[in-house]
Order: structure tokens, then sequence, then C-alpha cells
């Protein structure tokens, strides 16, 4: 045994066993056995007995927490992205993942984290806040161009001739503009996903 634990034989034992401050690691398996064998009764109190009140606290700390989580779910802005009604998830996998970053970049912009630190920081807000600028600015003003951009009904006399491509070109265009775009944010949030956290 260690020299800085009490050694029985030579030392008179204290009413009160305290306990070391520090030990090595294996110190405190024996510091613990030879305790429980010198103060059987004061170690049940005060290691045994404090331990399984603070499990029981614990439990119901987590027990709390679980009840709350159930009523008041973490992250409701990813829930509210999840839409009640059935949808692919070839979409969802866009519109959740964008929910997370918006999510983020509120935390972010919140933090104490100081994105202008290293490069690396500097790098990954850049692009958290053009994701940003894309989600919220972007993709539903290229949306609503899509939209306008469908040729009318009934078609016009002077559209009739008109083929396929032709008729459909800018709305191909913008939507394999916003098709990329989305694809190239959500690759770009893989290899930065280590960043998302403050």
């Amino acid at each position: 045994m260690s020299n800085r634990l009490y050694n029985q034989k030579t030392e008179k034992k204290p009413f009160w066993y305290k306990v070391p401050f520090v030990l090595e690691w294996g110190e405190w398996d024996v510091w613990r056995d030879q305790t429980k064998k010198d103060y059987p009764i004061q170690y049940f109190f005060r290691e045994d007995v404090s331990f399984f009140f603070y499990s029981l606290r614990k439990d119901f700390e987590n027990l709390k927490y679980k009840i709350s989580c159930f009523f008041f779910p973490r992250h409701p802005e990813l829930r509210k992205a999840v839409p009640r009604t059935w949808s692919d998830i070839s979409n969802l996998v866009v519109e959740l993942n964008f929910a997370m970053i918006l999510s983020f970049k509120k935390e972010a912009d919140e933090s104490w984290v100081d994105w202008d630190g290293t490069e690396a920081h500097r790098k990954f807000k850049d692009w958290l806040d053009s994701a940003a600028v894309w989600i919220q600015e972007g993709r539903p003003n290229l949306e609503k161009q899509k939209s306008n951009a469908y040729p009318p009904h009934p078609l016009p006399e002077h559209l009739k001739n008109k083929s396929y491509d032709e008729l459909y070109s800018e709305v191909n265009r913008l939507e394999k503009l916003i098709d990329d775009t989305n694809t190239n944010i959500l690759k770009e949030m893989v290899d930065y996903r280590e960043h998302m956290w403050t």
C-alpha cells in the first residue's frame, strides 16, 4: 500500500476516516477495501448510503428530463421541417438538413465561439452564412422564378408549335440550378459536420 495511505499496524485509527484528495489510479481500490474493512459502519453510511441517494436523485432527474422531452421535444425547428403528411425521403433529406443548418446558424450567431479564431473556423462560418442565405433567400426566389417560368395553360397560339424543350427550357434550367446548389450544400454539410457544435 502507498505511503499516502495510513498503516493500521503502526498508527492508531482515528475515529473519523478521511478521504484522500488524490491517489494514483490503482490505489483507490486499495483505499476503499481497507477503509471498508477498518470502518464498516461508517463506510456504509458515508459511501454506500450516500451513493444510493445520489443514484436515486440522478434517476429522478433523468426521469424529469425524459418527461420534459416528451412534452417539450428538443429541436422543435427540426420537427417542424417534417410534414405531417407523406413526403418522399428524397425531399426530407433536403428539408431536414436545411432545417439543421438554419438551427445551427442561429446557435452559432448566439454563441461565444470566436469564429475568426482560426482559418478553419472562419471558413466554416462563411460557408454556414452563405448556406443560410441560400436556404432563406436564394432557393425561395429561384422557386418563384421557376413557377413563373412555366408556360401558360392553355397554350396561346404562338406557343403551340414549340417543342417541349423550348417551352420548358427555363424551368429545367432553374430546376437544375436549384438541385445542384442543394446537393452541393448537403455534401459540404457532411464535410463540415464536425464544426456543428458550440
